[in-house]
């Protein structure tokens, strides 16, 4: 199965990425979603994503 992180402190962008990304879940891809830094860096050791969509401007 693949694995697409979604990484945004903002949880309109996330929401957006999300709705706009979810029809993949069909296909087999499944959406993981981190609101900070620490979160994320965590599910990419543990979870191993193929594609990470990343807000390069978040306080964590």
């Amino acid at each position: 199965m693949h694995k697409i992180l979604i990484v945004d402190d903002e949880p309109h962008i996330r929401l957006l990425l999300e709705q706009t990304l979810e029809e993949l879940e069909d296909e087999g891809v499944e959406l993981l979603i981190s609101d900070n830094g620490e979160d994320a860096l965590e599910a990419i050791k543990t979870e191993k994503p193929e594609l990470v969509f990343l807000d390069v401007m978040m306080p964590k």
